[in-house]
């Protein structure tokens, strides 16, 4: 916006008569000066007085209007001097002439440069109402709730009782609980906008100032951390707090401002509130569903446990019993067989002291405990379960062939677990010939080396496992046997895995049955 306008603006605003008043009294002194200096005798700078003339004219002219002005008074001026002097003059008319000019042109710029200042000003004052226009519109129409507080009162409060001496805020306020009344009462409220009114149930109030509801807590945590941030010179302070409503409501809320860099100022802090009731009662219900989870977590971890456990023990329980009532027919026999029932009374100790190993090996995964890893030959293992499951091989007409395919080197991992899951792959394939009318029952475990890992493979020739059921073989709870638990497979494969090796199906077709344990070897181990 130009100067000219900027001025025209100006005067548009004033008065009509104190207008005319001003041209008449600038135009009838012009007229007199020019009458003075060009048809009296007075030696004197009589044209300095276009000075006034210029300075009465300012309020109503533009910067244009000045400017013609000042060209018409030196106009006036020069002809004034060739009127009366002519060329003829002395040194002392001459320095007259100019020490007028002089000042009317210098009064020129000044008022120029006075004006450019008010224009500066005005739009100073222009932008700071534009400004506040929309800090106004903003604090009003924010649905966030916005209050505008006096916190000099207690600023000085905090300040003194660091000059008193107290070094921990927090330990005095815990000490001196009349602190938190006497400190709330010092924040007076200037204003607030509707979303705040809404947030304390004030909507029927409609100055914020006369709102004598002290609804912060003095207990609140919230309202100590914002003294503490006064205390510490912090400008920033964020924290969660309750506040309680007009109507007895209590209110989570988050709360935000930022103190000012000058004290001076401290009589206009804006502070925010966000209402996050809701958001904290769906955290407290998502704790305590959590917690709930957790906990039948925790007894469905005891009851697949408990389940496990049962099933690992099983047969070795029932080896025990078997072997128990084989011992009784031995020592009832005329005479009794010394030697067979010693047999009887050796695999008893070891089903039992197999058992005992389940059970520790159990004990140290509920403990977290690692379980025992060793060194041992793999293709012992398989001897020793052939002998284990001798009674129940024989017991079910079941020939168990061993083949090792080539030198196999000694591995490492825990022997109890591998020896289980091979028994409960030999039991599988034992119960699958259950009514089978097969003439003859075999089951085969190959032993082979392949890159590093050792593959255990078992593979029976009996009824087969169909594609329906071999999908689902691994997964929990999942049989087809009448009074299987469906976990024994499922718990196979979790050892391995621990171990860090597998177990899967290698069954093609319909005929027979054939899983796969593959066991790593360390490198260290590899001879």
């Amino acid at each position: 916006m130009g100067l000219g306008v900027l001025l025209n603006q100006r005067a548009s605003h004033d008065s009509l008569p104190h207008d005319l008043v001003l041209a008449l009294g600038a135009a009838t002194l012009c007229v007199c000066v020019f009458y003075i200096d060009s048809f009296t005798n007075i030696e004197s700078a009589i044209a300095v007085l276009y000075v006034v003339v210029l300075m009465m004219s300012s309020p109503i002219l533009n910067g244009s209007g000045l400017a013609l002005l000042v060209v018409w008074c030196t106009c006036l001026t020069l002809f004034s001097f060739v009127y009366g002097h002519g060329t003829s003059s002395d040194i002392s008319v001459v320095v007259r002439l100019i020490v007028s000019l002089s000042a009317l042109y210098l009064t020129f710029g000044l008022l120029v440069k006075n004006d450019a200042s008010r224009i500066a000003l005005f739009r100073a004052n222009s932008n700071l109402q534009a400004s506040e226009a929309r800090y106004r519109a903003i604090f009003e129409q924010s649905r966030i709730a916005l209050w505008e507080r006096d916190y000099t009162g207690l600023r000085e409060f905090v300040l003194q009782l660091k000059e008193e001496g107290v070094e921990d805020l927090r330990s005095y306020c815990a000490e001196n609980p009349a602190v938190f009344p006497q400190a709330t009462a010092l924040i007076k409220t200037i204003d607030a906008n509707r979303a705040a009114m809404e947030l304390i149930d004030a909507t029927g109030i409609t100055n914020a100032s006369a709102i004598v509801h002290d609804f912060i807590a003095p207990d609140d945590n919230a309202f100590l951390e914002l003294m503490t941030t006064i205390f510490e010179g912090r400008r920033f302070f964020e924290g969660k707090g309750t506040i309680t409503t007009r109507a007895g409501r209590v209110r989570h809320v988050l709360i935000s401002l930022a103190f000012p860099e000058r004290s001076e100022d401290f009589n206009r802090v804006v502070v925010g509130m966000i209402d996050i009731t809701e958001r904290e009662i769906a955290e407290k219900a998502l704790a305590e569903a959590r917690a709930d989870l957790m906990g039948a977590l925790r007894l469905s971890a005891v009851g697949a446990l408990t389940a496990s456990l049962a099933h690992e023990l099983n047969q070795p329980l029932g080896a025990i019993v078997m072997n128990a009532q084989t011992l009784d027919r031995w020592i009832d026999r005329t005479p009794p067989d010394i030697e067979s029932a010693k047999r009887s009374i050796d695999r008893i100790v070891r089903d039992a002291q197999r058992a005992s190993n389940i059970i520790g090996n159990t004990r140290s995964k509920i403990r977290n405990q690692p379980p025992l890893l060793e060194n041992f030959c793999l293709a012992t293992m398989v001897e020793e379960t052939r002998a284990l499951m001798e009674y129940e091989l024989r017991s079910a007409g079941v020939n168990m062939e061993i083949a090792v395919r080539n030198r196999i080197p000694p591995v490492f991992g825990s022997r109890i677990e591998l020896q289980q899951v091979l028994i409960n792959l030999v039991t599988n394939s034992i119960q699958a010939f259950e009514g089978s009318q097969a003439s003859r029952r075999s089951i085969k475990v190959d032993v082979e080396q392949e890159a590093s890992n050792v593959l255990i493979s078992v593979t029976d020739n009996g009824p087969g496992i169909s594609q329906a059921v071999r999908d689902k073989l691994f997964t929990p709870f999942q049989t087809t046997k009448k009074n299987g638990t469906g976990i024994g497979l499922s718990i196979c494969r979790s050892a391995m895995e621990a171990l860090g090796g597998g177990l899967k199906v290698a069954t093609e077709g319909d005929v027979g049955a054939s899983f796969q344990m593959r066991i790593p070897l360390r490198a260290s181990y590899v001879g």
